[in-house]
């Protein structure tokens, strides 16, 4: 940033001489001077800040005297101050006399000019009034206070209705001429600026807003003198639409609007008003006390807004200015404010802060107009600006490359169309808007010109300066000494008073020498020989040719020298290249090979690189581009950004691609590892070789330095002149051919670059620098779903203070050094802001770090944050663009990133898919190539390999893998055709068996079944299947109707219930006036209309409601659309807004809605946003509506109203909750019809049980007969041997079933082991149990288990004492799952816990709740008991000990009250007055500092921060030590109020007074010396007042 160099004169205390001149080029160097200037007097402050060893030439009480800005300025220095080597003045303006010197009680016998009053201030006549705009004004004024003059001359500006502009006028030797006094009207100092519109851009950065009704007040009252009352006034005020804007009424002026905005109650009361008493005053007449009433009113009854800015803006004090912030808002916000203070750096010109008052809102209906004509004059008077951009950079290397620079004229921001003409050396070369310039154009340097044509006449011109440079050592600087003495030779570079700057030769010391020090880019050094460069004629004209005679001598020296240096170089860069091309032969081969095993994916491929070739092109172009010029980054992000199209659509052509060659592209990605490596190498040798272009540049500096230099001689140096053009054009035929043998260097270079290139896949797309591997912090992973929204399959949650951090540059580097893209998917949840403004959910967070490669300075961290969130979001993908490179004093960067939450209140993150790629395009997601190194590694090696090698390792994993899998298979297949044999056999056993017993059952049924009753049956039961699948038809049928009607197309969810049913929810109330409502059908919807009626006119407030908004709050920072169809009688333009129900808050915004035109339909709209603070309790919501007309007999009707998340209306459709009826009357249809089918199915199915009753009844039968059967000898048991009884058991003739059953009996005592075959045929009952026959023996192992247990089996009473211990309670065995209520106890009965009532009881002394940890504080409650004695009888002092002792570990130790403790103290003694002890009642705070304040920290709801009061009870680390200390907290001690009825001053030893009887003593005292004088009796009278102050 050029430097101003504004000289300043010190002044002598007196203003009689200059001390000393602060100037940056022959004076007293100064590193800053701010200037802080004030509308108040226009009165500034100057800071300026030098380095001297100095302290009694300059102190305060110097006058500073400047001029800046054409204005004069003279200022009193009020302090100086030296730290270390650093001074820093601070100077007021004014005399001394206006802001030290004060004045007492005035009171003017009659009324006087300001011109008087300031000449009765000023006596000394110091001040002259020059402007004076109030001169015709008289005023009685009168103070009885001390004021400064200063104070004093502003109070009767006020007065006046007056602005003070206190200026100066200086002599030529900067000494005051005389202070001049300008009087202003209020409001006319500076300049009325609002046609000058002033955007939020550059310098303005922001204008912040807010509003809040805290203190709005709809009506207010009052009283004058002696009662006095505006009643009868009736007063009426209007607006601009003719809408009643105030009225009085009795004692009370009213605000009706805004009651109507802002009611105090709601809906259902008539007294909205919200009133304030401004008691009592003393108007004496009605219109007087009028008057301020509605002064007061027009104050208070309106939003309290605020405007902040942020940044400066060109402007003088007092200046009112239009300042539009079209970013931060939409609409854009337009105010006009007048400039109450500046902030000036001196030595830049610059504005740096402005500050501002008087904030008008301009509303854009008001002021559209004027604004576009605001606007069209601040484009006339813009100038036209020519932009100039190239496609391959200004700098040429080597005499290689060409480069179109292509022109655009921009006026006030805008494109403007134009002709144009290109110039080189003032000759026309193309009068297009673009021109191609050849490398082979530009020998050293060439301007080009751009000239803007509108209109047939030049609008404006632009230059670009194109460079052409050679390889080589560059020169790093040159810095250039200067010295004068008398002396015509033998001059040292040691000897003299060497100066960077020239100095000026005198006729003492005539001739004026120079050397130069020349520092290499290799960072060798030559210190030339010093030479007279000129000399002082005695005439003080005449040059001397000796020193240029010299100087040549000293230029060919040098370029012989440097000659030497070029050659030395290219013999090193020609080996070095050599070597390079060795290397690269090397890789070539290797990736030949490679080349070869991938033919076929190399074919597929060829589609993508005929796609890429322009790509290709553009980016080769570039990195020729890099050859010759260090701003390689810059020029290639150009290219890039001017061609996103291009890029974007190669993209989707290439992923289509990219989807089938996956692993052909990991491939690839490998082999172009390789040859980055190898690139980089041949980077490194490029920078060696780049030095021959910065050397021969500057050498070519240095030339042209020489020859301006010797052109100031021309006149009468010819012939020095032409010796030394001689000499250039030998050194610049030495270049010449250095430059030759130079050239082909970088072509060799460049097409063995090309020939690995030609093999490098290029793609669209960038790398992830993220490595998620590498990523530390205490984050949490876990697995997404398939298919998830953000396309990965893991997320990594975050919790309150942890991080997800990648350190992405561990050292400096210039890889990222330019412009970069960040991008991640996130998701969070209730993140609420900490303490400080940066406890967010932050989002590439950085600690960055930056460097300068050339001089080593680094920069401090700087804590970049891309983002900061809060509240709630489901998954949502972020992306951002940062450059880097923007900073141009650095080049490199150091630093980590990461996705924190820091210090929040509470909530959660999430993120994933993190991708941080260079470009200023954010593509798909992608990993870092380190993150799959462990799946590439295999391939990564065998690239590096032979083809054959690669290929026989490949084809022998894949045979290896498919004999694995096929052996695999076989055996599968073996395992489950042997299962499936087996199985068959068992099968065809089962089945042949099965097959003997059905055919043996079957003789059996025929007997017990009849086939008739079964066919039968069998008929009923197809019958009833019948009529369900008819029954299950219909309802199907139904269903579909139902869902039918259920809303299903795209549309956003309307948030009001039971809308288009007629007037539910619907209500118009007024202050005063009738109305009805009701119900009417309009092409079959359920409509409502609303009617004014004709029988009491409107009066105050009108608003329509409409209910039924659903309960849930809408989301914070959210659009919402409300609209609907509406059929009003009269032309109308609603406004809307969300209220709570009871209309005491507003929730959204308030929006204007289209207009609708009287007697047809109209769909209105608006979009509402939610508020951001709201209060916390909101009992419902209504949309209410303003704005329309009420006058009498006007109607609206309105149907479609729907509220829905978005900002675009859509069709009508009903809440999900209004289907609720509908649903449950199918419901109950279906439920009918079930109920029905179940029935008949039920008796179906009672029928078919007892048909298979029957038949398994027959089947038992006919199975036993065919046993017993089978098991008899026809041959030996006679069939009259032989009784079968009902059940078909065969017994012997004249046997029972008891005998039968004692036979088994005996069996199977005999016979134990044959029970086991009749096991599963026996159910054995309780009752058949004798008692005492199953015993803890005969239960095995875990048979009975909780399930076999019936609740309430197992009691208390069944438990034996002591029975139950711990070692019979597995571990974690009882859980608090399992208790569910009840009482813990105690053992000892100290300690009881009743779980049902919440109440927890100690029944002993010394108990409590503590909290010990090591390393901290123990904190806790305790309980104690103490034995004290009381008026001689034993009580006991109780104690609730709430607190923390950092000195010990427990609250138990009995040593909580020997220091160490801060916590309260409760203290009583049961049976004893209060009076009686003085803990018997008592409650200590204890701490070193005590806090009253009504919140801890600040107040996340309000944004308050914590005031109150604060006592500090240590009083030797008090703030005043030695003594305790009450005192404000968290606010101004002027804000801060103790009220008493009355303050007593003690000795200590009892003596002391009171202050209001000693104010009254006073009192008393000064009216005897205001009626007696001083004479005895009234110093008697006094003296016997002082008597009556005790303790004094």
């Amino acid at each position: 940033m050029s430097k101003n160099n504004v000289r300043i004169a010190i002044r002598d205390s007196t203003d009689s001489h200059n001390v000393a001149f602060f100037d940056n080029k022959a004076g007293i160097k100064y590193k800053s001077a701010n200037l802080h200037r004030f509308l108040a007097g226009s009165a500034s402050i100057l800071t300026i800040k030098y380095n001297s060893k100095d302290i009694d030439s300059i102190r305060s009480g110097c006058k500073l005297a400047f001029h800046y800005k054409n204005r004069d300025y003279w200022l009193n220095v009020m302090t100086f101050e030296k730290k270390g080597f650093e001074v820093e003045l601070t100077a007021y303006s004014l005399g001394l006399e206006l802001n030290n010197e004060t004045r007492g009680e005035h009171k003017p016998a009659t009324a006087m000019s300001i011109a008087e009053y300031v000449a009765y201030y000023d006596p000394e006549h110091a001040l002259t009034i020059g402007v004076n705009e109030v001169s015709d004004k008289r005023i009685k004024l009168e103070w009885t206070g001390t004021d400064t003059i200063l104070a004093r001359l502003f109070s009767v500006a006020n007065s006046f209705g007056a602005e003070l502009d206190f200026n100066v006028e200086l002599n030529d030797d900067y000494s005051l001429k005389r202070q001049v006094l300008n009087i202003y009207k209020k409001g006319n100092l500076g300049t009325n600026k609002v046609s000058q519109p002033v955007r939020v851009g550059k310098e303005l950065k922001v204008i912040n807003y807010s509003d809040n009704i805290k203190e709005l007040r709809t009506a207010v009252r009052a009283t004058g003198k002696d009662g006095l009352t505006i009643d009868g006034l009736n007063k009426k005020i209007y607006d601009n639409n003719k809408e009643l804007l105030y009225y009085s009424s009795g004692m009370t002026v009213y605000a009706p609007q805004s009651r109507d905005r802002f009611p105090s109650v709601g809906k259902g009361s008539n007294d909205n008003w919200i009133v304030k008493d401004l008691g009592e005053t003393q108007y004496e007449t009605k219109e007087a006390l009028w008057g301020y009433m509605y002064g007061e009113i027009q104050k208070i009854s309106v939003p309290e807004i605020t405007y902040e800015v942020e940044g400066a803006i060109d402007a003088g004090i007092g200046d009112t200015q239009t300042l539009i912030d079209d970013i931060h808002f939409e609409p854009a916000l337009y105010v006009q404010a007048r400039v109450s203070e500046l902030e000036d750096d001196i030595l830049t010109g610059k504005v740096t802060n402005s500050t501002f008052i008087n904030f008008e809102r301009k509303y854009s209906q008001i002021a559209d107009s004027l604004l576009k004509q605001v606007e069209a004059l601040a484009e006339d008077a813009a100038p036209y600006i020519v932009r100039l951009s190239t496609d391959n950079g200004y700098n040429f290397k080597n005499g290689q490359g060409t480069s179109t620079i292509t022109a655009k004229l921009e006026k006030y921001s805008k494109i403007v169309n134009a002709k144009w003409k290109w110039l080189i050396n003032n000759s026309v070369v193309s009068e297009t808007s673009s021109v191609k310039i050849n490398a082979s154009q530009v020998n050293g340097t060439l301007n080009v010109v751009a000239v803007a044509i509108v209109g047939g006449n030049e609008a404006a011109r632009e230059y670009i300066t194109f460079t052409n440079a050679d390889d080589g050592v560059g020169i790093k600087s040159i810095t250039r000494y200067y010295t004068t003495n008398d002396k015509a030779e033998g001059v040292t570079a040691g000897g003299q008073n060497w100066s960077t700057k020239p100095t000026t030769p005198t006729a003492d010391k005539k001739y004026m020498w120079s050397y130069d020090v020349i520092t290499y880019t290799n960072d060798t050094s030559l210190v030339t020989k010093p030479a007279v460069i000129g000399a002082r004629g005695d005439d003080g004209l005449d040059a001397d040719t000796t020193g240029i005679t010299e100087a040549l001598d000293k230029a060919k020296q040098e370029l012989t020298a440097l000659s030497a240096n070029i050659e030395k170089v290219r013999n090193d860069s020609l080996a070095a290249v050599e070597e390079a091309k060795q290397e690269l032969t090397t890789v070539a081969d290797d990736l030949s090979a490679a080349k070869q095993d991938l033919t076929s994916q190399a074919q597929q491929l060829t589609a993508q690189a005929n796609a890429q070739s322009e790509l290709t092109k553009r980016v080769s172009s570039v990195e020729e581009t890099a050859n010759g010029t260090k701003t390689t980054v810059s020029e290639l992000s150009k290219t890039v950004d001017s061609n996103t199209q291009n890029i974007t659509s190669v993209t989707a052509r290439t992923k289509t691609v990219e989807d089938d060659l996956t692993s052909t592209k990991t491939t690839l990605s490998q082999v172009k590892t390789t040859a980055d490596n190898t690139s980089k190498k041949t980077a490194t040798l490029e920078t060696g070789l780049n030095g021959v272009k910065a050397d021969l540049t500057a050498t070519t500096t240095t030339a042209n330095t020489t020859k301006t230099n010797l052109a100031n001689y021309q006149a009468s140096n010819d012939k020095a002149v032409a010796n030394l053009q001689s000499n250039l054009q030998t050194a610049n035929g030495n270049i010449s051919s250095l430059q030759t043998k130079v050239e082909a260097v970088p072509g060799q270079i460049t097409s063995a670059v090309s020939a690995v290139e030609g093999k490098i896949l290029t793609s669209v797309g960038g790398r992830n620098f993220w490595i998620q591997s590498k990523a530390t912090g205490g984050f949490v992973e876990e697995t997404l779903p398939d298919n998830h929204v953000t396309g990965q399959k893991k997320c990594y949650r975050i919790l309150n203070n942890q991080k997800i951090e990648f350190d992405i540059e561990p050292d400096f580097s210039s890889r990222l050094y330019q412009k970069v893209t960040f991008s991640a998917w996130v998701k969070y949840e209730n993140v609420v802001q900490g303490a400080n403004g940066w406890n967010k959910f932050e989002v590439f967070k950085h600690t960055l770090y930056r460097k300068n490669s050339s001089t080593g300075a680094t920069s401090s961290a700087d804590p970049v944050v891309l983002a900061e969130l809060v509240g709630t979001s489901d998954w949502k993908y972020v992306t951002y663009t940062y450059d880097y490179s923007n900073n141009k004093s650095y080049d490199q960067l150091k630093t980590n990133l990461r996705f924190v939450l820091e210090g929040v209140k509470s909530g959660t993150a999430w993120v994933t898919g993190i991708k941080v790629e260079i470009g200023s395009i954010p593509s798909d997601y992608s990993p870092a190539p380190e993150d799959t190194v462990t799946q590439i590694s295999n391939l990564s090696s065998r690239i590096q390999q032979t083809a054959d090698g690669m290929t026989l390792l490949a084809t022998k994993t894949e045979l290896n893998s498919a004999k694995t899998e096929l052996q695999s298979g076989i055996t599968t297949a073996t395992n489950k055709a042997n299962a499936a044999q087996n199985t068959a056999n068992n099968n065809a056993k089962t089945i042949s068996t099965h097959t003997t017993q059905i055919s043996a059952l079957n003789t059996g049924l025929s007997a017990k079944v009849s086939q008739t009753d079964f066919n039968t049956l069998s008929g009923r039961v197809t019958t009833a299947e019948n009529n369900i699948i008819a029954k299950a038809n219909e309802l199907s049928s139904k269903i579909t109707s139902v869902e039918g009607k259920i809303p299903t197309t795209i549309g956003g969810r309307n948030l009001l219930t039971k809308t288009n049913q007629g007037k539910t929810n619907w209500n118009w109330t007024m202050q005063a006036g009738d109305k009805t409502i009701e119900s009417v059908s309009f092409e079959g919807i359920n409509a409502v209309k609303l009617m004014k009626g004709t029988a009491t006119p409107h009066s105050g407030f009108s608003v329509i409601y409409c209910g039924g908004v659903l309960s849930k709050l809408i989301e914070s920072d959210t659009q919402y659309t409300l609209s609907f169809d509406v059929y009003p009688s009269v032309n109308v333009t609603f406004n809307a807004t969300l209220m709570d129900s009871d209309s005491s808050d507003r929730l959204t915004t308030v929006a204007t809605m289209n207009a609708a035109a009287a007697n047809k339909w109209t769909k209105v709209s608006c979009i509402l946003t939610r508020l951001k603070n709201l209060p916390a309790n909101i009992g419902g919501q209504v949309v209410y509506l303003t704005g329309m007309s009420s006058a009498n007999g006007v109607s609206y009707i309105i149907k479609n109203i729907k509220l829905e998340k978005g900002n675009i209306p859509t069709d009508w459709t009903p809440a999900p909750e209004d289907y609720d009826g509908k649903l449950a009357s199918a419901q109950s249809e279906i439920k009918q019809t079930t109920d029905a089918i179940t029935a008949s199915v039920s008796s179906v199915q009672n029928a078919a049980s007892n048909a298979q009753s029957t038949a398994n009844t027959a089947v038992s039968k006919a199975d036993a007969a065919q046993a017993g059967v089978n098991t008899l000898d026809s041959t030996t048991v006679k069939s009259a041997s032989l009784t079968i009884n009902t059940d078909g058991i065969v017994m012997k003739a004249g046997k029972s079933t008891t005998d039968v059953a004692n036979a088994i009996g005996s069996y199977f005592a005999v016979n134990q082991n044959a029970i086991n075959l009749f096991a599963d045929k026996i159910k054995v009952k309780g009752d058949m149990i004798v008692d005492g026959a199953i015993t803890s023996n005969k239960i095995a192992a875990g048979t009975i288990t909780a399930g076999n247990i019936a609740a309430g089996a197992i009691t208390t009473d069944r438990i034996a004492a002591n029975s139950i211990t711990s070692d019979k309670i597995v571990s974690s065995g009882i859980t608090a799952d399992v208790i569910k209520g009840g009482k813990l106890q105690s053992l000892t009965g100290t300690t009881k816990f009743e779980l049902d009532t919440g109440k927890l009881f100690y029944n002993n002394n010394n108990t409590g709740v503590f909290r010990i940890q090591d390393g901290a504080s123990t904190m806790g409650l305790k309980f104690s008991n103490t034995p004290v004695t009381v008026n001689g009888t034993s009580r006991i002092l109780s104690r609730a000990i709430l607190g923390g002792d950092r000195r010990e570990t427990t609250l138990d130790d009995g040593k909580w009250d020997q220091g160490g403790f801060t916590g309260i103290v409760a203290e009583t003694i049961n049976g004893i007055d209060a009076t009686a002890h003085e803990s018997a009642d008592t409650l200590r705070a204890i701490g070193d500092n005590i806090y009253f304040t009504h919140t801890y920290g600040t107040d996340a709801l309000t944004g308050a921060s914590a005031q109150g009061w604060k006592m500090e009870t240590y009083s030797p680390k008090s703030s005043y030590a030695g003594n305790v200390v009450l005192k404000p907290y968290g606010v101004n001690y002027r804000q801060s109020n103790i009220i008493v009825g009355d303050v007593r001053l003690d000795n200590g030893d009892g003596s002391g007074y009171w202050i209001r009887a000693t104010i009254n003593t006073l009192k008393n005292c000064f009216g005897h010396i205001l009626n007696g004088g001083l004479s005895s009796g009234a110093l008697n009278a006094i003296r016997s007042e002082l008597d009556k102050i005790s303790g004094t």
